[in-house]
């Protein structure tokens, strides 16, 4: 009978302590460690007791123990109720699971594959007897019976014999001992070992003038961690002579009593994790250099330092006394610094667990591989106190315990079948070996001290590992570095190490703590934001002013073959100011409908000089949507060419042309305007369907157009191309004034014509370009057919992706001309970036953001508004002089908008980017962009460019569309048409199956927004076509094989386009389908070929 006094003596005698425990006090307030616990467990079940790891956590007291032994009967002879189990280890036997994924993940066609789990260490010394040595490590083979395992076939066995020459010494001396050195820790460090004859280890003793390194690697097919410990403890007494017998570990019975004795446990657990399935969330979404799939024989490096004995004791004081383990505070803490970096907030974590049979005799000293996974979910959407964060953790982590005798290995098999395509579900790593020593005294005084160490697990990228060692907490991670951008695993580490100090130090866990992200000196300051701020601010009409007193004959305006100077332009706009102020326009808005040509400018100008502030309007708005901008930002009055076109309104209409009458008679008189006045107010969409007035101040719109000017050396005339609801036309007008140019404009009916803009170029020696990427791409054809080329010398392009081919274009016709890519928020005066554009790499596809123009400011936040490391994408947040007044008239949409962090503005841009190492910003496209097609997130701007690089797509545009409930991906391309099947093939080499479109359109034109941009929502449907299923097989091959499939995979239907992997098919299954086609067809196909052939097609070829 398990009595509370019996439990709290075994608990003593466990730990070696003898403290008084309060029977309803959490264990773990006590220091009782998790490796304690699994102890306690091992000596229950040794007793009968059917308690698992994960009971015991659950129910932290003694009291609780009490209550849950209680209901458990003893078995007075427990043998009798077991199998006996006495099979021959020296005959074939199945893999555990994760021994399977270690087989399957080192084939070298297997992205990041061609290594194995592998470990390396290097112990140095200063004496070490070789002989001895030698003969330390052959006994050690001779006792270790998983030293001598064979693996082929899918299978494994232990042979009698020792792999030769695993044992070998190297001399180094002379300048390039080291050197030499480094090149044999490379080679082996991350070496395959031969595991299908039995090569499973090996020791490298390597001899320098005045000391020695004993290199030793481990295949972690046959040793887990705990393993690799005995085999150290075993080597080390072997070489100070002591005798060790045969460690008689049978792991062939082990495996089988496992499987039989849990089965009823394992069926409980797999219909948990089925249930959850589609719950689960996939791996964190890191930033990457480069795709997985590009990696072959991946090369780890090796980050490692210590918390202080007086850190690490703080730690797990505080993880006790706010009830969970230390090892949970260590597993939030990482989960905490990964979310830093990763774009998705919702992720999983892989943690190994070391399912060593604690019940079963011998298994103290077995050398085995006991590794099962646990893949463990963590949230990090919402911020919460760091103690409430470790005790979900802990709580998710326990209760997910009871369910662990259906690994992870079989859960990601679960989730490749509902997330199809999809791979790499869990490659970040967790494996907490804390209470275990790696290394004994004896070992350290006789082989030596721990020194270099690195491991490798194929298709893992971050692998954390940590270690106790004389009262310190030794934290490693081993990183495929090359997967990363340059200098981020090293940020990451670095983040880890710090945060665990600052918990450690922290008064209060009961308080939201983040790791700190380390800071980078290249990013733009708000102190150096502010500094740039202009002494003087400007207003719009400075130029036009400045211009009619001291080049009033200069040509300001050129429409057709009409002109006018900038003395006749201020007389114009002074006469229509000169009416505007009587009716009151000063300070209010004023609408304007006019077509293109003078009059257009001159009533913006007319407008500004009256102290009022214009409100554009495009001039093929319907007449509702221009009541709708009136009411919006409630005017009083509107210049048009019509007014009986409002007689209906309750707005005061001035007829322009009216207005004008008289302007020869104007004197020049000087005006000035409160730079801090509002400017104009550009319209833009609502999410719900109404219109929002974006008010800009003079002085916020002269800082751009100020700084473009000048850090670009604008010089000469410009044509205007943007309408003037259009911000970017705000540049046009009032930048060609301050630098004194003639702004060339166009009609109405040559607006959209390229040829007509590339004649007017011709004709009026322009030298400043300045639209959307469409409209450049539009002339630039025009240029190409005709063999012309304008006197271009600054092309300032915005507004939407500038991808490569337009640069290259551009830059092939016309080398000399300055290509000038910004970006940036109409509420945020235009622009708030600039990249110069030179010389691109062919691996880029769209131009980057660049850096933040004079007196403006990026940031980059998550979520949870914590600022993004570099390579983490997030939204684009805009600072400084640049930022709009408001959202007019509408307080709700500018308070979610506009927001302020002690005492600085920020615009909330809904773009997503990310800075790079240097401080330039690259542009991800709108956050509405990401969607999620099947549980996976997708960028559909990722497809864009992907797609773009076909040789013969000119402009494309990737779509959500949704049918009966079913999301999918539609793709539209303008160039030359291209089959469905050739487009098809092409997206499925360059980017994952869940990323490929599933239906196809060619356009003669993309549609266009009177901004130029491409009109998402005119893109026409793209309706179902009735696609053959193929199930007309092109021979008996295809037809055999399809057979085999349903058999295996248990489905109904089999195509010969029918993709293996797509189907349920894992590596698992797969080495079914291996033997049963070689049964059926007398031909043995490697696991590589199931992986490299997965279409029906393709693998029924490799039969013949």
């Amino acid at each position: 009978m398990w009595t509370e006094e019996k439990i709290i003596d075994l608990i003593h005698e466990v730990c070696g302590t003898d403290f008084e425990i309060d029977l309803n006090e959490k264990l773990v307030r006590y220091a009782i460690s998790s490796l304690q616990i699994m102890k306690i467990v091992g000596r229950l079940r040794k007793c009968g007791k059917k308690v698992t790891f994960a009971d015991l956590m659950e129910n932290q007291t003694v009291s609780a123990w009490h209550n849950l032994l209680c209901d458990e009967d003893e078995k007075e002879n427990k043998k009798e109720n077991e199998k006996n189990f006495s099979l021959d280890d020296h005959e074939p036997f199945e893999l555990t699971d994760v021994q399977y994924a270690y087989l399957i993940g080192r084939e070298n066609e297997q992205p990041m594959g061609g290594v194995d789990c592998h470990a390396y260490y290097e112990f140095k010394n200063n004496n070490i007897d070789v002989e001895k040595l030698k003969n330390a490590w052959k006994k050690l083979h001779e006792i270790h019976a998983a030293l001598r395992t064979v693996f082929q076939n899918g299978m494994q066995r232990v042979t009698d014999a020792i792999y030769p020459d695993t044992f070998k010494v190297y001399h180094f001396y002379g300048a390039s001992a080291e050197e030499s050195f480094l090149k044999l820790r490379e080679k082996l460090s991350h070496r395959q070992l031969d595991i299908e004859n039995g090569e499973t280890a090996g020791l490298s003793l390597c001899l320098f003038d005045d000391y020695n390194i004993v290199c030793l690697d481990f295949a972690l097919i046959v040793a887990d961690v705990k393993s690799i410990q005995i085999l150290l403890r075993d080597l080390a007494k072997l070489y100070c002579g002591n005798e060790l017998a045969s460690d008689n570990w049978n792991n062939r019975n082990f495996i089988e009593r496992n499987k039989s004795e849990r089965a009823d446990e394992e069926k409980k657990a797999e219909a948990y994790w089925k249930k959850r399935v589609d719950a689960i969330p996939l791996r964190p979404e890191l930033p990457l250099a480069k795709k997985p799939a590009s990696i072959s024989y991946p090369r780890y490096t090796h980050y490692t330092d210590v918390i202080s004995s007086e850190n690490w004791e703080k730690i797990c004081s505080k993880a006790n006394a706010s009830g969970a383990t230390a090892a949970m505070a260590l597993l939030t803490a990482y989960a905490q610094v990964i979310s830093r970096w990763s774009a998705e907030k919702k992720f999983l974590i892989n943690v190994p667990l070391f399912d060593r049979p604690v019940d079963v005799s011998g298994s103290e000293n077995a050398v085995a591989d006991f590794t099962t996974l646990l893949l463990t979910s963590h949230n990090f959407e919402n911020t919460v106190d760091f103690s409430q964060k470790l005790i979900e953790t802990s709580d998710n982590f326990i209760n997910d315990m009871h369910y662990a005798s259906f690994s992870g290995v079989k859960v990601q098999r679960l989730l490749q079948k509902s997330h199809q395509g999809e791979r790499d579900f869990a490659p970040v790593v967790f494996a907490c070996n804390i209470g275990l020593d790696f290394v004994d005294d004896q070992f350290e005084k006789s082989i030596g001290e721990i020194g270099y160490m690195v491991s490798q697990t194929p298709q893992v990228w971050i692998d954390c590992q940590l270690f106790e060692r004389k009262g310190e907490l030794h934290v490693s991670w081993d990183v495929c570095d090359e997967l990363f951008p340059e200098g981020m695993p090293q940020s990451m580490f670095d983040t880890y190490i710090a945060y665990l100090i600052k918990l450690a130090v922290s008064e209060n866990w009961n308080a939201v703590l983040t790791p700190d992200v380390p800071e980078k000196s290249v990013r733009k300051t708000i102190a150096e934001t502010i500094a740039e701020y202009p002494k003087n601010p400007h207003s719009l009409i400075e130029g036009l002013i400045r211009n009619a007193v001291e080049n009033p004959e200069k040509i300001a305006l050129r429409c057709e073959d009409s002109e006018i100077t900038y003395i006749e332009l201020y007389k114009k706009s002074e006469k229509l100011a000169e009416t505007l102020r009587e009716k009151g326009a000063a300070g209010n808005p004023v609408v304007l409908k006019i077509a293109r040509g003078m009059n257009q400018i001159v009533t913006i100008y007319g407008i500004l000089l009256a102290g009022a502030f214009y409100v554009p309007c495009s001039y093929n708005q319907p007449l509702k949507r221009i009541e709708k901008i009136i009411h919006s930002v409630g005017a009083k009055l509107i210049v048009t060419e019509n007014t009986e076109d409002f007689a209906e309104l309750s707005v005061d209409a001035v007829d322009v042309n009216a207005a004008l009458n008289g302007w020869e008679a104007v004197t020049y008189k000087e005006i000035a305007v409160n730079p801090d006045s509002s400017a104009y107010i550009i319209m833009t969409s609502g999410s719900t369907g109404e219109p929002k007035g974006v008010e800009v101040s003079h002085k916020s719109a002269m800082n751009t157009i100020i700084d473009v000017c000048s850090r670009n050396k604008v010089e000469g005339d410009f044509i205007s191309i943007s309408a003037i609801d259009f911000d970017l036309s705000v540049y046009d007008i009032f930048a060609s004034a301050w630098l004194g140019a003639t702004l060339n404009i166009l009609n109405e009916e040559n607006a959209k014509d390229a040829d007509s803009w590339l004649t007017l170029m011709m004709k009026n020696n322009v030298k400043v370009w300045n639209s959307v990427p469409v409209l450049a791409d539009m002339l630039f054809t025009a240029i190409e057919n005709r063999k012309e080329f304008p006197p271009l010398k600054n092309i300032m392009l915005s507004g939407d992706w500038v991808t490569a081919n337009l640069v290259q274009k551009i830059h092939r016709d016309m080398p000399e001309c300055r290509i000038i890519a910004m970006g940036g928020a109409t509420e945020a005066s235009i622009w708030s970036n600039a990249y110069i554009v030179g010389e691109i790499p062919d691996i880029m596809v769209n131009i980057p953001y660049g850096k933040a123009l004079s007196g403006q400011i990026y940031r980059i936040v998550d979520k949870n508004g914590n600022d993004c490391p570099d390579w983490v994408s997030g939204e684009l947040l805009i600072g400084g002089y640049g930022v709009a007044k408001c959202y007019r008239n509408d307080y709700e949409k500018t308070s979610q908008k506009f927001t302020d962090e002690n005492g600085f503005r920020w615009y909330h841009t809904g773009d997503m980017g990310r800075f790079w190492r240097d401080g330039t910003i690259e542009f991800l496209g709108r956050a509405d962009y990401q969607v999620k097609v099947k549980g996976h997130r997708i960028e559909l701007s990722e497809i864009e460019s992907v797609m773009s690089k076909h040789p013969k797509i000119e402009r494309c545009v990737a779509s959500l569309a949704e049918e009966n409930g079913m999301k999918y991906i539609r793709f539209y391309y303008t160039g030359e048409e291209v089959s469905k099947i050739q487009l098809h093939e092409y997206a499925e080499s360059l980017l994952p199956k869940y990323m490929v479109p599933e239906r196809w359109m060619y356009l003669e034109n993309m549609p266009l927004s009177s901004n130029g941009k491409i009109d998402r929502k005119s893109l026409p449907e793209i309706k179902s076509e009735e696609s053959s299923k193929n199930e007309d097989f092109a021979n008996d091959e295809e037809r055999k094989l399809a057979e085999i499939w349903k058999s295996i995979l248990e489905v109904n239907t089999v195509s010969r386009n029918s993709d293996y992997f797509e189907l349920g098919g894992n590596s698992l299954n797969a080495t079914r389908l291996i033997y049963k086609i070689k049964e059926d067809f007398g031909v043995r196909l490697k696991i590589s070929t199931i992986f490299r052939c997965s279409q029906l097609s393709a693998m029924a070829l490799k039969l013949k």
